[in-house]
């Protein structure tokens, strides 16, 4: 008897796996709009994570649109980090275009998150995103800009 499966790239068959917390590096690979369980349009960003061991694996980002004020803080925290991390800054505060943002990498802190339910595996997760410092920080324009000498 053969086994009948799908083939699947090999560059994918690590995908999702736990690599070793700390610094890495990350690529977005692909973005997808969907649409969560509560009916919101959202962005589900997979990106390759890679270790400092050179093991890669690949991690998801959901960023949900909403009209709920705490979700829309924390779809917007989550843009801005990512943003920040690919020095893309400038795109803060417009409509997000996965195209915009596929194929950009960047620096990061990757941790592993646990799983409370036994019928799924750990998974390695970003921390925090690394900021691009050759971008000129956002500044508050109501912020007195003199420097007094």
């Amino acid at each position: 008897m053969a086994l009948n499966y799908n083939w699947v790239d090999p560059k994918e068959l690590n995908a999702f796996q736990v690599i070793e917390p700390g610094d890495g590096e990350f690529k977005v690979i692909k973005c997808e709009e969907k649409q969560s369980r509560a009916g919101n349009n959202m962005m589900v960003v997979t990106f390759r994570l890679t270790d400092v061991r050179g093991q890669s694996t690949l991690a998801n980002e959901y960023l949900v649109a909403s009209s709920d004020p705490a979700q829309n803080k924390s779809t917007a925290t989550k843009t801005y980090n990512l943003l920040s991390g690919i020095g893309m800054l400038a795109l803060y505060g417009r409509p997000l275009d996965g195209r915009d943002i596929v194929g950009r990498s960047g620096r990061c802190i990757i941790k592993t998150q646990k799983s409370d339910d036994p019928q799924y595996a750990d998974k390695s997760v970003i921390a925090k995103y690394i900021a691009v410092v050759h971008e000129p920080a956002l500044q508050d324009p109501n912020m007195d800009q003199e420097i007094p000498f």
